[in-house]
């Protein structure tokens, strides 16, 4: 088992997505912060899980969309008197 297996391996304990169908860790990056005189390096870990759906956005019912051109009627009606 390599380092690399052995820090995913950790990581999905460590994580604990009881779903997960499968996961990928690597390295984006490395660095020296001089301020602090410390080594940096920035990980990405990535988790795709059995059941995970695409997140949508919720779409507006149609009582919220009357409700929303009737607003903007009225808001229409306001300025077309204001220029008179």
């Amino acid at each position: 088992m390599t380092k690399w297996n052995r820090l995913l391996a950790v990581l999905d304990e460590t994580l604990e997505f009881a779903n997960r169908k499968s996961s990928t860790v690597k390295k984006i990056k490395q660095g020296y912060d001089d301020q602090t005189n410390e080594h940096v390096i920035w990980l990405e870990y990535r988790v795709r899980l059995e059941n995970d759906l695409p997140v949508k956005p919720p779409q507006p019912n149609q009582r919220e969309l009357a409700y929303l051109r009737r607003v903007a009627a009225d808001v229409a009606a306001a300025r077309g008197s204001q220029k008179r």
